[in-house]
């Protein structure tokens, strides 16, 4: 092979690896450990979730975490029973809506800056053993979970109503404003 078009080569070679990681490097996303950059220790994350000031919130057994890039804080949910082995959170409305596996409701109250319990559903349903699956809050700020009970519906006025009596509700997802799909092991409906 001729020696310059060898260095041409070469040449093209360097350049295109250097353009790649220039690329590579603008793309590339960070990810830092919070545990180590904040002296925390948390296992297990069950969801992240933004809100609309810009805070992160990360849900876990041991609390909820909101995380901004000057200050990260940590809440303890005022749990009325302890057998917890996820927490979720539903951001929706402007508020920050947080549930348990076990039916414990939470929202967050941003002037007192804390937690603060909605209801235990588990003992208003009478089943110590109801596991929920899954949260949405429409527009009314009525509250529905999908859950090994039914389909609950809880609104603070209204107290709690139960759908499908002790059918196992696997999911809930939204269609539109008013309307959201919900899962069986059977079938999807359309509530």
């Amino acid at each position: 092979m001729n020696t310059g078009k060898y260095y041409f080569f070469q040449l093209v070679f360097i350049f295109l690896n250097c353009v790649s990681g220039v690329t590579i490097a603008k793309n590339s996303n960070q990810f830092y450990n919070l545990n180590e950059d904040y002296g925390m220790s948390i296992r297990e994350t069950n969801e992240v979730c933004e809100d609309d000031d810009g805070f992160i919130w990360i849900s876990s057994k041991i609390g909820i975490v909101r995380y901004s890039r000057d200050d990260i804080r940590t809440y303890q949910l005022p749990y009325d029973t302890e057998d917890i082995i996820t927490v979720r959170m539903e951001y929706t409305n402007g508020k920050l809506y947080v549930y348990t596996n076990n039916g414990q409701l939470f929202i967050y109250n941003n002037i007192q800056d804390r937690f603060e319990l909605i209801t235990n559903l588990a003992k208003q349903v009478e089943d110590p053993h109801v596991v929920v699956n899954r949260m949405l809050v429409d527009a009314e700020e009525t509250i529905w979970e999908a859950s090994t009970s039914g389909l609950l519906r809880y609104h603070k006025n209204e107290g709690l109503s139960t759908y499908f009596d002790n059918r196992n509700i696997h999911f809930l997802e939204w269609l539109d404003d008013h309307r959201f799909f919900y899962g069986t092991e059977e079938y999807i409906g359309i509530f």
